[in-house]
């Protein structure tokens, strides 16, 4: 049995168009290896002759289902979910500089929603930041030994 229950009515040209949807789609978004080749290399390309990048997230990317609280909706854009997904990647991966949220506009939400949904794409990117800080600074052998005091590294050395 598929996850889709297709009823015993539908014809089997009906069958086989269904399947050949189903095997487009996986083709466009079921093949993980060639959104990883992407975004490394875009993250190449982000990084070519600089040492940071600069993340700007426009909320409009989201689709407005999801997120109707901006000035140029897009309709059948991204999830939340996948937004978030993504900006944790990026800021996982990429020496980032800053970052910007832009094109959220409360009027247009009801809800609070687009609004909920940029606040965590700042608190995704700034877990993302901090765990790529700190897996640097455990590769130097500077991170912090978890029974040591938090500030031993500062003020004069005692003995």
């Amino acid at each position: 049995m598929s996850v889709v229950d297709v009823p015993e009515a539908v014809t089997r040209a009906h069958h086989e168009e269904w399947a050949r949807v189903v095997a487009s789609l996986t083709r466009r978004f079921g093949d993980l290896d060639i959104a990883e080749e992407a975004a490394a290399e875009a993250f190449a390309i982000a990084l070519d002759d600089c040492d940071s990048a600069f993340l700007s997230v426009d909320v409009d990317v989201v689709d407005p289902g999801m997120a109707p609280g901006t000035g140029t909706p897009e309709p059948g854009g991204l999830t939340g979910r996948q937004l978030l997904d993504a900006v944790r990647r990026i800021a996982m991966e990429v020496p980032l500089a800053g970052i910007d949220v832009v094109e959220v506009s409360p009027p247009y939400d009801h809800a609070e929603v687009t609004g909920f949904l940029a606040n965590r794409v700042v608190l995704e990117a700034l877990s993302g930041i901090a765990w790529r800080r700190k897996n640097a600074a455990s590769a130097d052998g500077g991170g912090h030994a978890p029974d040591a005091p938090l500030l031993s590294h500062r003020g004069p050395e005692s003995d």
